[in-house]
Parts: C-alpha cells; sequence; structure tokens
C-alpha cells in the first residue's frame, strides 16, 4: 500500500485531505508541524507527501 504523508498546519484542510486519501486505500499520515512532520520522515518511508507551500521556509528541506 502507498505511504503518503500530508503537512499541513490547517487542521481543517489536513482532515479533509487525511479523510479522502483514506477513502481511496491509501495509507495516510498526517502533521500540523515542521517538527511533526520530520519525525515521521525520520521513521517512515513515504511514496508521495502532501506540502503546504508556506511551510518550505523548513530547514531541513
Amino acid at each position: 500500500m502507498k505511504k503518503i504523508l500530508v503537512v499541513e498546519d490547517d487542521m481543517l484542510l489536513n482532515d479533509t485531505l487525511s479523510y479522502s486519501l483514506k477513502n481511496s486505500g491509501y495509507d495516510v499520515a498526517s502533521a500540523l508541524t515542521a517538527t511533526d512532520a520530520r519525525q515521521l520522515c525520520e521513521m517512515n518511508v513515504y511514496s508521495l507527501a502532501v506540502l503546504n507551500i508556506n511551510l518550505l521556509r523548513w530547514e531541513w528541506l
């Protein structure tokens, strides 16, 4: 199963995207902060990340 990481600080949008992807059969993880996303990426391998474009200022990208 493909794993997708949703990184969005807007909780409603994060929940909506995650819900839709899960209903489409994907294994989805979500993060509201850069710190949470980084921790998830260090522990898992994802096929795709859906990112908030404003969060591209993260030092680790």
